[in-house]
């Protein structure tokens, strides 16, 4: 529509079913892409809309003159104004008048010149600067990524390998610890008749700290409790903060001493739950990182706690069984009658005490 003012029109085809979140998406990009070369939104205007009722979107995307812009501007100005008055204004003066004229318009041009070149150059930098960035963060973006994904197998790894629950949660522990860009982590547990949420594993605190948590355990028989560990244990809810002492006046005093000792600015709590039954909480927290959370996070310790929910029911059925199969031993060697197992090439593959004095 004009040097600064594009028009864009989008239609979507009869197979395509169109959300209205995608205009919003569309109108975002539009208003983006203008940073790139301007340092500035560009304004969108939408004044059709096929959510209300047109067959198609328009936009009409309209961005400020970069400084390079307005330089080469007046540069042309300054070139066709001399070019068309003052050079014929010099034929008509004495030599050191129109030399003067000629020298001084020539010196404006040049310096304007200068200024168009330097000012390009300058959003030249800008641009790459920018490109930069965004690659960097592509980068950073991909090795996040990757690390998450390492961090799943190695998660998966272990709860195959480990059927220890303490060396579990320790294991899971060091592994967070590794793998994830938080300051703190930390693993609490529901005892066995899930009464008291008690520590299981952590990294990222002080000796002196890591005693403190682990000396702590939190009342999970209140149902009014306003913990944010009980609170995330009982509601099977997760919970995200940006800014924990804004808002930890919303929690028990237990809880906000906790975010005051150990000097939390932001958190991630999420539960521990296997088949809608809650075995405990995973938490990460920042104490001197910046870096906001986001629901990528969330979503990725979501993940995690549901394979730990798996890992930990694996490891508790491992152990209630090797249990089962100590008594089940122990019953057969406490028996006066010999008993034998056989294969099915038939070669003796267990006997028992009393077996072993009838044969001799």
């Amino acid at each position: 529509l004009g040097p600064r003012q594009t028009e864009i029109i989008a239609k979507p085809n009869l197979s395509v079913t169109e959300k209205s979140y995608q205009c919003e998406n569309r109108i975002g990009s539009f208003e983006a892409l203008a940073t790139l070369f301007t340092d500035n939104y560009a304004h969108v205007e939408h004044p059709e809309c096929y959510h209300e009722g047109a067959d198609h979107c328009r936009y009409i995307i309209s961005w400020a003159k970069s400084p390079a812009y307005i330089w080469r501007l007046l540069r042309r100005v300054a070139t066709w104004l001399g070019i068309g008055a003052i050079l014929p204004c010099a034929l008509f003066l004495p030599f050191p008048t129109a030399g003067v004229l000629i020298t001084g318009w020539i010196s404006i041009v040049s310096l304007l010149a200068f200024k168009t070149e330097r000012s390009a150059r300058l959003e030249l930098a800008r641009a790459l600067r920018k490109h930069g960035e965004t690659a960097q963060e592509q980068v950073d973006e991909s090795n996040i990524r990757y690390n998450n994904a390492l961090l799943v197998q190695e998660i998966g790894l272990a709860a195959a390998s480990i059927l220890n629950i303490d060396a579990l949660m320790n294991r899971m522990a060091w592994l967070m610890r590794k793998r994830l860009n938080y300051d703190r982590g930390l693993i609490m547990l529901a005892n066995s008749d899930n009464t008291r949420l008690l520590y299981s594993a952590g990294y990222g605190y002080t000796t002196e700290k890591k005693e403190k948590l682990q000396q702590v355990s939190f009342n999970l028989t209140k149902p009014e409790a306003k913990g944010l560990f009980t609170r995330t244990f009982l509601d099977q809810r997760p919970y995200l903060s940006d800014d924990m002492p804004k808002v930890s006046n919303s929690f028990s005093a237990k809880s906000r001493r906790l975010v005051e000792e150990f000097g939390v600015q932001a958190m991630i709590c999420v539960p521990i739950v296997y088949k809608n039954t809650s075995l405990g909480i995973l938490t990460v927290d920042n104490e001197k990182s910046k870096k906001p959370f986001t629901e990528s996070d969330l979503n990725l310790l979501k993940g995690i706690a549901s394979q730990m929910a798996v890992s930990i029911i694996n490891a508790q059925s491992y152990q209630k069984l090797s249990a089962s199969e100590r008594k089940y031993r122990q019953s057969l060697e406490s028996i006066e009658e010999g008993y034998f197992e056989v294969d099915l090439a038939g070669n003796l593959t267990f006997v028992n005490e009393a077996m072993c004095r009838i044969t001799g």
